[in-house]
């Protein structure tokens, strides 16, 4: 029988799945089991308002100030109530088969390229707990692993098609987009290990590569919009865009970290509801909310002009799953908004790095191959230290998640100390695992680090401590008898 710490067959994820998501839906539908202060299906029930409406030609909620999602999110959430339609099923059986759906193709898709990544993915939804189901933050996750996929086999149309998706239904994917300006594959890189090919990041400057990539992008684009157009849902599609503006500063968000500890200590006002969370409404946080959204836009800017800048010669080696990792972290330490659920896009994005194709050292490579060399190495020991961090960090921030929502979640909002400060370690937890996942990018994104210029050491002569000792005299020559100097053409006397 194989160790649950090795490497997992086939077998053992689909039974693992099962199991765990038999356990996940029963605890989401029974509501506030194992001492949980709140349920999960409250979004649910708010998701089958909105898609009854908007299968019987309400249109987009707009009107409602908890609607804060771009327009494909509407075909997201109506597909259950047309099933409900068709087969009477209730709107909570339809959506939790359309979300199993989506976690089976992103556990297979993961299998496929390695049983590690798989696991990670497998245990990292557990520890998330079953909010992680009662959202329909998968739908998107699915089409970030898909589009990861196809970077890794230069599928640039089905990059840009699952990408345009994934950002119209919830507009994270779209942070794929500045990690691709510097992850053109020139082919899969030799020591990337068993899997899925790992890219070779260098510049996506060839023309075909942009075609296929915009035109997948315009496709998904044309495709939502003839769906909307086609079930009347087209009018103010973008309303979306004024809620996400007027929204404060949420309980959870890690700039809220300082508000939280003084609401403990009773320094300061505690939270209050509005546009659909619990978020601190004084001055100082609307304030604190609004710098959070410029420095998310400076920091996406920043990015995305500093990747597609890199030269082709500095064939950096940080992958696209590496960078939209580093680049989803900071904008969710710097965000005004920070749901339990979002961390379900951190696990998809970080199982799809290629670390996780080599054996269970990371180093993609058998131990003692002869083929790279000892720099090469180093890189890689280095990659497998952060590796190692985030590997065992997102899982714990998602298990201490999972005690802050839904389980202590009314101490939290009361002030209590010890929900407070589990509150207060895994923001802190979140900082720590996005400085290592912003560090190991700006590392292996220098050319220096990636191929330095190692000098050949030059041997020391066996005289070298007794010809040192001699001392010289102003001619450069040691104080023994003087040797006669020879033309390079005469012979010798």
């Amino acid at each position: 029988m194989q160790p649950w710490s090795g490497s997992w067959s086939a077998r053992r994820i689909r039974v693992f799945w099962v199991v765990s998501r038999v356990v996940l839906v029963v605890l989401a539908v029974v509501g506030r089991t194992l001492g949980a202060q709140h349920g999960v299906l409250g979004d649910v029930r708010l998701y089958d308002h909105w898609g009854h409406g908007l299968v019987h030609g309400a249109g987009l909620p707009v009107d409602d100030n908890r609607w804060q999602y771009p327009p494909a999110a509407a075909i997201v959430l109506a597909v259950p109530s047309a099933l409900e339609a068709v087969t009477r099923l209730p709107y909570e059986v339809g959506f939790f088969l359309m979300i199993l759906a989506a976690d089976a193709a992103v556990t297979g898709m993961l299998a496929r390229r390695s049983a590690s990544a798989a696991r990670f993915w497998l245990l990292g939804i557990c520890a998330l707990g079953p909010v992680s189901l009662a959202r329909f933050d998968l739908v998107p996750a699915v089409l970030v692993v898909a589009a990861l996929v196809g970077v890794a086999h230069r599928r640039w149309g089905r990059v840009g098609l699952a990408v345009g998706l994934g950002a119209l239904a919830k507009v994270w994917p779209v942070l794929l987009l500045p990690a691709l300006g510097a992850a053109g594959s020139n082919g899969p890189d030799p020591d990337a290990g068993p899997g899925l090919p790992a890219v070779r990041a260098t510049r996506l400057t060839p023309r075909p590569a942009l075609a296929r990539l915009a035109g997948g992008l315009v496709a998904a684009a044309v495709l939502v919009a003839a769906v909307l157009f086609a079930a009347g849902w087209w009018r103010d599609s973008f309303g979306f865009l004024g809620a996400q503006e007027a929204r404060g500063l949420q309980t959870e968000a890690v700039p809220a970290t300082p508000f939280v500890l003084a609401h403990m200590v009773g320094l300061g006002p505690g939270p209050v509801y509005d546009w659909g969370s619990f978020q601190f409404g004084s001055q100082a946080a609307r304030t604190v909310a609004t710098a959070c959204s410029l420095v998310e836009v400076a920091v996406v800017l920043g990015t995305t002009v500093w990747w597609w800048r890199i030269p082709r010669s500095s064939r950096a080696a940080t992958d696209p799953a590496s960078r939209t990792l580093a680049l989803l972290l900071v904008v969710l330490v710097t965000s005004r908004v920070l749901s339990p659920q979002y961390l379900v896009w951190l696990l998809a994005v970080a199982a799809c790095r290629p670390l996780w194709s080599g054996p269970a050292t990371g180093t993609g490579a058998p131990a003692g191959s002869p083929d790279i060399p000892p720099t090469r190495w180093t890189r890689r020991t280095c990659s497998a230290r952060s590796h190692r961090w985030i590997t065992i960090g997102l899982p714990v921030i998602c298990l201490i998640s999972l005690v802050v929502y839904p389980i202590r979640y009314d101490d939290v909002l009361a002030g209590r100390v010890v929900a407070s400060l589990f509150l207060v370690v895994r923001n802190l937890l979140l900082v720590i695992v996005c400085w290592v996942a912003v560090r190991e990018v700006l590392r292996t994104s220098r050319p220096a680090l990636l191929h330095p210029q190692r000098q050949p050491r030059q041997p020391r002569p066996r005289s070298w401590s007794r010809r040192r000792a001699e001392p010289l005299d102003p001619a450069g020559s040691t104080s023994g008898p003087a040797t006669p100097v020879t033309s390079r053409t005469a012979p010798p006397t």
